[in-house]
């Protein structure tokens, strides 16, 4: 995440762009309220992660239930993929 601001604040600090880019870069930033956004940068990607980890889990889960590498019926424990946190 330091890294991708890292690249962030040197693009900025490198680009050379004209007077019409420049003020429609800022007009864009504004529009995408790009300073909170950088600040929160690193919990939205913490979010993102967390929220991929989860989905990751539920898939996980439903698989495990649903026992869909079987073709045949067979009794389950529906216990078996809960996990209480």
């Amino acid at each position: 995440m330091a890294s991708l601001k890292r690249l962030l604040a040197l693009y900025e600090s490198k680009a050379r762009l004209s007077g019409e880019d420049s003020k429609a870069l800022e007009q864009l930033k504004r529009e995408t309220n790009y300073e909170f956004m950088l600040e929160d940068l690193d919990t939205l990607i913490k979010n993102f992660e967390e929220g991929a980890g989860r989905i990751h889990a539920i898939i996980g889960d439903l698989k495990t239930f649903s026992r869909l590498e079987r073709d045949e019926f067979r009794a389950v424990d529906v216990h078996e993929p809960i996990v209480l946190a």
